[in-house]
């Protein structure tokens, strides 16, 4: 499928756009501040990620900003396909292997509403993601992949109910986590593809002249 370029964005469109991934941000940061009191809530990758979504939101909403108005948004799309299968994680696993704590409002979240807007914003805001190609899924396991090898590094000092560098069942678990990932993104892939296939019109059959 073939998306045409961009048109310059209109500045209701910049403003309406900048508001919603501010909103994002703030979400991700809100979490934090009502979950994080201590450096040791870094440990845990809910609080990275929510961190993590704030920052990169901030960057995001500014972009009109450094471009004059001239794009709403990066050309590539690959950093917002990687939050979302990151955050996708993050809401995932919590609900399903572990205690998310819902009723709180930090938890929720960092465990539900940040991760569900990360998700919505990938799949349905802007026209980037409609451009991702085939393979870049693959490597958007690439942020839970550096938090893996940071969890390594500290032996293990958070989420060792699910992973146990003694158990047999340790490496089978971890190719099972990033296999899922990868299908999940692709999952997004699909849905981002369906949604730019929708919004894209059909090209228009040029007019033969007859002689």
């Amino acid at each position: 499928m073939n998306i045409p370029p961009d048109p310059r964005p209109s500045p209701v469109v910049l403003a309406l756009l900048t508001l919603w991934r501010m909103a994002v941000a703030l979400c991700g940061l809100l979490g934090v501040y009502l979950v994080v009191s201590e450096v040791d809530d870094f440990y845990y990758l809910s609080q990275l990620g929510s961190l993590v979504v704030g920052v990169v939101y901030i960057g995001l909403a500014l972009v009109p900003v450094f471009t004059a108005g001239r794009r709403h948004e990066p050309p590539s799309s690959w950093l917002r396909g990687a939050m979302a299968v990151l955050m996708s994680l993050i809401a995932i696993t919590s609900i399903v292997l572990l205690d998310p704590a819902l009723d709180e409002p930090g938890f929720l979240l960092e465990h539900l509403i940040t991760p569900a807007v990360v998700v919505v914003d990938f799949v349905f805001v802007g026209r980037g993601q409609f451009r991702t190609r085939a393979w870049e899924p693959l490597t958007w396991i690439a942020l839970p992949l550096a938090y893996f090898v940071f969890l390594l590094s500290t032996g293990v000092q958070a989420y060792q109910s699910i992973f146990d560098p003694e158990s047999s069942e340790f490496v089978p678990t971890v190719l099972g986590f990033f296999g899922a990932l990868i299908v999940c993104g692709y999952v997004l892939f699909g849905l981002a593809k369906l949604i730019g296939a929708i919004r894209t019109p059909a090209p228009v059959p040029a007019t033969v002249t007859p002689w």
